[in-house]
């Protein structure tokens, strides 16, 4: 990513049109999920994908387009904010009918910024987008979004953003010179995930968060209550705020009078390989909790490509956000679901609500029950 700011297609979304609003900032070039959805807009806009059907399945994309599967996620993300498609069970990702009437335009006006150093936004940060936008559109409000570097030009552009807004979301990194900026436009705002981290504190401003602590118990409990006596915590460093999570997994195994869990932090893929081959021999540690679901997902894997046999051998269970939010992926793993979809509603909710009072709103996890964890028997 350019040290430039990056803005996402900036755009207001107004209840009932599909046409969003654009404006006075101008756009960088195209991402290639932006350019995906825009493929797959024009046809929609021009009835070669009709109300009532199903778009192209992830892998027709793929092949069609060239591009990977979290270009194509983030793509349908983008357009099921927009209002173009919905997830229908059983059926996939199936076209709206375009809306003939539109509200009446408020002029109430909800930013979601993303803060990343890495590029695109997650497809987490897409699913919370989708929950706000969907939420404040019910009430008549609009929602834009950008992503920004946490610059010095991406902070004097974000000032600019943010003068016009009636409220903020914040998503990802909480960055101290966004945070700064914040403060300084007077704008209330809801931070999102992990409120203080790396020594930064954000204690006047509401959150939505998720008990991470909670979660973590919950994990370790599950895999004990399945027999499972030895247990490994996967985490990836841009992921999660491990501490509360760890103290939470310390506690079961404490109550659950287990080994204290293994820590293994992962950098890069190059990593993670290395870090699964070291599982598969470890025949001592057999419940592996996963921070990431679409990590999760890659190493059982890597864990069946080395002759381990899920869950037999070895169970893993799954921690956080799906890895295509609540849109249109179903995974068959075990684990703990975060939804990035109420998160995101719930921030919107406080600034429509309450947007001069400090809220904390903490959210628990939901238990997923699948195919990944079993009884340990030897």
């Amino acid at each position: 990513m350019s040290a430039m700011i990056c803005w996402v297609i900036l755009k207001r979304y107004e209840l009932g049109m599909k046409t969003p609003v654009s404006n006075t900032f101008k756009s960088k070039p195209m991402s290639k999920y932006q350019w995906l959805a825009e493929q797959l807009r024009e046809k929609i806009q021009s009835g070669e994908f009709a109300p009532g059907s199903t778009i192209p399945s992830q892998q027709q994309l793929i092949d069609q387009y060239g591009v990977s599967l979290s270009t194509v996620r983030n793509a349908v993300s983008c357009l099921s904010v927009e209002g173009y498609v919905a997830a229908k069970h059983g059926m996939g990702v199936v076209v709206l009918e375009p809306k003939t009437e539109a509200r009446r335009v408020t002029g109430q006006v909800l930013g979601f910024v993303v803060v990343t150093s890495e590029g695109e936004p997650r497809v987490s940060d897409f699913a919370a987008l989708n929950g706000a936008a969907e939420y404040a559109r019910s009430l008549g409000w609009s929602v834009t979004y950008a992503t920004i570097a946490p610059t010095s030009q991406g902070i004097a552009d974000l000032e600019r953003y943010v003068a016009g807004l009636d409220g903020v979301m914040l998503k990802s990194e909480s960055h101290p010179l966004v945070l700064d900026c914040l403060r300084r436009q007077n704008t209330p705002l809801v931070l999102l995930d992990h409120p203080d981290v790396m020594g930064i504190q954000t204690g006047e401003f509401s959150t939505v968060d998720f008990d991470r602590q909670s979660i973590g118990y919950l994990a370790g409990q599950t895999l004990a209550m399945h027999g499972h006596r030895n247990l490994a915590l996967v985490y990836f460093v841009e992921e999660w705020a491990i501490a509360p999570v760890i103290e939470g997994l310390r506690e079961a195994c404490e109550d659950y009078q287990i080994p204290s869990a293994r820590h293994i932090e992962s950098h890069n893929n190059e990593q993670n390989i290395l870090m699964t081959k070291e599982l598969a021999r470890d025949d001592q540690t057999t419940g592996i909790i996963v921070l990431g679901w679409g990590h999760s997902n890659t190493m059982i894997g890597r864990l069946i490509d080395q002759g381990v046999n899920v869950p037999q051998d070895k169970s893993v269970l799954a921690v956080g956000y799906p890895h295509a939010g609540e849109l249109y992926q179903d995974f068959n793993e075990t684990g703990i679901v975060c939804s990035a979809e109420r998160q995101g509603r719930e921030a919107a909710r406080i600034l429509i609500e309450s947007p001069s009072r400090k809220v904390d709103k903490v959210l628990l996890g939901r238990f997923k029950q699948g195919a990944t964890v079993a009884n340990q028997t030897c």
